[in-house]
């Protein structure tokens, strides 16, 4: 029980009392930025090699299938828009970050600004779909799927 209460009063006070985060980071260098790239384009290209051949099944009408066609769907879309953010960030200028501030005037920073923040709503929207994808799954087959979220959270 006291353990339960200062795990409480510990996350309690991380959210309550932040302090500054480094929210930017970096690739390492050209290298590593083109084998993240790369990441994203096989990852890209691997959902929507999924997403077609699902949408050209017989079976895209089914519960499983619906859903995991549209974890691919939200999937491609975090894809291309990170894949993009990240490219912006490099015809950023090092000026634009002056401490925690950031400089948005021109089109690579109000693109990378904002996509920065809209990928993050497709990336959790993909995950949803793909967790009730396996939860459906298990329905289907009877095999029963082992994920610590409870199922009638979903």
């Amino acid at each position: 029980m006291l353990f339960r209460i200062l795990r409480f009063v510990f996350f309690v006070s991380i959210c309550l009392f932040p302090s500054n985060v480094l929210a930017v980071q970096e690739h390492g260098g050209a290298e590593g930025l083109l084998s993240h790239e790369l990441a994203h384009l096989f990852f890209a290209f691997s959902v929507t090699y999924l997403f077609v051949k699902i949408s050209l099944s017989k079976e895209k009408k089914k519960s499983p299938y619906r859903e995991l066609r549209m974890a691919s769907l939200f999937f491609i879309i975090w894809n291309v828009i990170t894949f993009v953010t990240h490219i912006s960030r490099e015809y950023m200028d090092k000026s634009q970050f002056q401490g925690l501030y950031l400089r948005v005037d021109n089109m690579a920073s109000i693109l990378w600004y904002t996509g920065s923040i809209v990928e993050h709503i497709f990336i959790v929207l993909a995950c949803w779909y793909f967790l009730k994808a396996l939860y459906r799954i298990k329905d289907v087959t009877g095999e029963p799927v082992d994920l610590p979220v409870n199922r009638k959270e979903l």
